[in-house]
């Protein structure tokens, strides 16, 4: 027999082990630790945790990180969608403990359990998963809607417990149902009827209690706020409505009604509350992001945000980060001609639902026009998914434009033509 720790006695890792072989896998807590955040591309945000796996079956391991991890996922199909599991994986050949992406096969719409299930007791890794993401066909954005939390999933996750399987809460209740009904045949009317009163007034005060959005347990509701802050101000200060409870954490939620627009090149977001004693407390500032760029000022394809704007926000330890659609202004930009091409009425400008938008219009150039010229070069972040073709909507009659997906536009034009050159609004899916 085994024991562990004697004094003056040498023990190797497994005797460690032995000591955490009660605890079952999972993460230590649902509330912010390992949680899976959108960052707004096609990245998420793993926060800092901490865990238990197993080794073997009477062999436990702790797991924790204290700095948040930036999981990248693979490019999405044009055409399919699959599922993919951010995997905390215990390496047995390797030794080592590491967060990992595990993918799931392709299909039309797939349902989650098509991922594989975590190893456990393998001979070569024990796993768990904290949450699911389901990567849509075309998609180039990782949303909050698509990632499935699985950290009280017990068959992929749940929470550490220490030598306890579990309490049946739900046999428990029906056990008490049982009895109320049973014996409410032998209480005299009165009292069943104020027992079951005092019931049914417990379950609506709890049914009101999860759905305030002040409660401070119900971690998915963002609270809401309101920005006068003047357009010009780097730091946007938020302050909130009802902000006895709030909770500058990883994971925290805000709505921001901002009355005022915004025209700083780095804006960042503070949030205003009161503390438990009522002292006014101002977050440390921090940046604003959208679809992985930060938001402000009239950088090229940056979003401002607008006077009566509404943007809901999740914290992921670094940047606040808008979650789905931004309803702010793009700014407009100026072409990139080439030497020798100018135009001052030709634009480009990206809607919040990554659409390009391309303006060409009274296109010169200093010579003689060749046909095959190179006349623009897009950014990148600004170029076609696919090659495209202007056909009859252009000017001079024949003239054509080809929008390259390596940000080349080209003019195929009759030689020795003059003038200048226009084409309708092209619009593109980036």
């Amino acid at each position: 027999m085994n024991c562990f720790p004697l004094n003056n006695t040498w023990y190797e890792a497994d005797a460690l082990g032995a000591w955490f072989g009660t605890r079952t896998r999972g993460v230590f807590a649902a509330e912010g630790c390992y949680a899976v955040l959108p960052n707004g591309d096609m990245t998420v945000t793993l926060t800092p945790g901490h865990g238990w796996l197993k080794a073997d079956k009477l062999w436990g391991t702790v797991i924790y990180d204290v700095e948040p991890t930036i999981m990248d996922i693979a490019t999405a199909d044009g055409a399919l969608t699959r599922w993919a599991a951010i995997c905390l994986q215990l390496d047995k050949n390797l030794n080592i403990a590491q967060p990992v992406v595990k993918y799931g096969p392709y299909g039309t719409n797939p349902a989650m359990n098509t991922l594989p299930m975590p190893v456990q007791i393998g001979l070569d890794y024990d796993e768990i998963y904290v949450s699911a993401i389901r990567i849509r066909a075309g998609t180039t954005e990782i949303l909050a809607s698509d990632i499935v939390d699985l950290r009280l999933e017990e068959a992929y996750c749940g929470l550490m417990r220490d030598g306890v399987t579990g309490i049946p809460t739900q046999g428990l209740y029906n056990e008490f149902h049982s009895w109320l009904e049973t014996t409410k045949d032998i209480l005299d009317e009165e009292v069943a009827g104020n027992l079951l009163n005092l019931i049914q007034e417990f379950e609506g005060d709890l049914d009101t209690h999860v759905k305030d959005t002040n409660n401070p347990h119900n971690s998915m509701l963002p609270f809401y706020t309101t920005c006068a802050t003047a357009a010009a101000t780097q730091d946007k200060i938020a302050e909130i409505v009802a902000p006895d409870n709030f909770q500058m954490k990883v994971g925290a939620k805000v709505a921001v009604y901002f009355s005022a627009a915004n025209s700083h090149a780095t804006a960042q977001l503070v949030i205003r509350y009161k503390d438990h004693k009522g002292a006014t407390v101002d977050t440390t500032p921090y940046p604003i992001y959208w679809r992985g760029a930060q938001i402000g000022g009239t950088t090229a394809g940056r979003v401002q945000i607008v006077a009566g704007d509404i943007h809901e926000m999740i914290f992921n330890g670094a940047q606040w980060v808008i979650t789905g659609a931004m309803a702010g202004s793009m700014v407009r930009q100026n072409i990139p001609f080439a030497s020798g091409f100018s135009s001052s009425t030709s634009f480009y400008w990206r809607t919040p639902h990554n659409l390009l938008i391309i303006v060409l219009n009274n296109v010169a150039k200093s010579s003689s026009w060749v046909s095959g010229e190179t006349i623009a070069t897009m950014p990148s972040g600004f170029r076609p998914l696919s090659a495209v073709n202007t056909l009859a909507i252009s000017t001079p009659a024949g003239a054509n434009f080809a929008f390259n997906t390596n940000g080349n536009i080209i003019a195929y034009i009759a030689a020795g033509t003059t003038g200048t050159l226009y084409c309708a609004p092209v619009v593109f899916l980036i």
